[in-house]
């Protein structure tokens, strides 16, 4: 018999426990993976050496269906969607480098689908090389073990984040969100006496975020393109492509790629960008209206799945708590109203903020941002029962025009967050005296 999840499953893989597979349900031609694994062999001949390579994870690709006894089989293009698909890996790395797909009502071998045993070979002289198609990741000490709880109280810093880990211990951090500052789009915010100068910055923050947070959990940065002003009438403004080497230093440091999600603001609030070419229509002149900004999602790279850290927890009621209410975002678009404030003229929505934490994050994690800012990232953390880990250099650091304390603004606010000030650390790490 099938059961539920298997009618529902798009993907399901042989059940040979039960007296009729899924298999045998279908009266498929190819019922077992041995059956199938005879076939890809038979395939493969002798084009690539049988010590370089074994058989990983064999699985039925096809859409649900439960045939009675008096239903006929699908149609012949209907049947075209039942494919078998084996993987096909290192014999020495456990790389997989190729896989087959096998029509399950005939046997034959999807050759458009399938690997072609050249790029296999090509696969396998690297692998014989340099040991590996990719880096290998050494199997973490942890995976034993359960989901330490950080020790660190919620705090405010002004500090310098190039130096997190001189105050942080090592993997003390569950999440990190954040928006870097702007490279010289306004001098409200900082200068820099170069953009290298500006992404070295970030480079050396980011490789401190690298070590206090631990592996396999998540680095959210909020980044967009800035736009340099012109110099003069004879010059071009400038628009510097920052996500796209935020993304790369991030990889660099040992970050692996998750998701790129895209801010998407109403259409009012992304300033006039390109209102010649609306007015002369020239080629060449065309420019868009940005109304994204981007929200890069990363992951401390670990052998440790994202079932470890929920199986694993220390604490299966707070697992059962932060459960993702109804209502989530569906897809990488998330529409979001801009935010406004006073004191900091670039703050990301309070709203951003909380779906990042809710979806990133288990409650009780602490929540770092090294770029702090007024703290939005902390209020939202302590709006879902998170702690919080806000850090800033502060204005008079930056050489900024406008003389105001970041630092002091997020303590003010404290009881606008719902937070008591007894309960959070305010520290100064510029001071050399402590």
């Amino acid at each position: 018999m099938l059961d539920k999840s298997e009618e529902d499953s798009a993907s399901v893989t042989l059940d040979k426990s039960a007296k009729i597979t899924v298999a045998t349900n279908r009266r498929y031609m190819v019922t077992e993976l041995k059956e199938l694994r005879a076939i890809v062999r038979n395939h493969i001949g002798g084009t690539i050496a049988p010590d370089d390579w074994e058989f990983g994870l064999g699985e039925v690709d096809a859409p649900s269906l439960k045939l009675k006894s008096s239903d006929p089989i699908p149609s012949e293009p209907m049947r075209r969607n039942h494919q078998w698909r084996i993987q096909i890996i290192s014999s020495s790395s456990k790389e997989r480098i190729g896989h087959f797909v096998v029509y399950a009502y005939t046997g034959e071998v999807c050759q458009e689908l399938s690997s072609d045993t050249k790029t296999i070979i090509r696969r396998i002289d690297k692998i014989r090389k340099e040991g590996s198609l990719q880096p290998i990741l050494e199997k973490s000490d942890k995976h034993r073990g359960k989901m330490r709880k950080s020790a660190l109280s919620n705090m405010i810093v002004k500090g310098d984040s190039r130096k997190l880990s001189e105050n942080i211990k090592p993997e003390e951090i569950d999440l990190i969100f954040t928006s870097p500052p702007y490279f010289d789009a306004r001098l409200m915010y900082a200068e820099y006496a170069s953009y290298d100068e500006y992404l070295e910055m970030l480079t050396e923050v980011f490789r401190e975020c690298h070590k206090v947070l631990h592996e396999g959990r998540f680095i959210v940065v909020n980044v967009s393109p800035v736009i340099v002003p012109r110099k003069n009438r004879s010059s071009a403004s400038t628009r510097v492509p920052i996500p796209f080497d935020v993304a790369r230093i991030l990889g660099d440091i040992g970050f692996e790629f998750i998701d790129d999600i895209q801010w998407v603001k109403p259409i009012g609030a992304a300033g006039h960008r390109g209102r010649r070419f609306s007015a002369d229509r020239n080629p060449m002149q065309y420019k868009t209206v940005p109304v994204t900004e981007n929200v890069l999602v990363y992951r401390k790279k670990s052998s440790l799945l994202i079932d470890w850290f929920i199986r694993k927890h220390y604490d299966p009621e707070i697992v059962r708590r932060s459960k993702v209410k109804d209502g989530y975002e569906r897809s990488n678009l998330w529409e979001i109203q801009p935010a406004n404030d006073p004191i900091h003229k670039a703050v990301f929505p309070l709203q951003l903020a909380e779906k990042v934490i809710q979806y990133y994050s288990f409650e009780d994690d602490v929540i770092l941002d090294p770029f702090a800012g007024i703290g939005t990232a902390g209020k939202a953390a302590a709006r879902l029962n998170r702690r919080f880990v806000m850090v800033d250099l502060d204005d008079e650091a930056h050489g900024k025009k406008e003389k105001k304390s970041y630092v002091d603004e997020m303590w003010n606010r404290l009881p606008e967050w719902g937070v008591d000030p007894d309960t959070v650390e305010r520290h100064d790490w510029t001071d050399q005296s402590q």
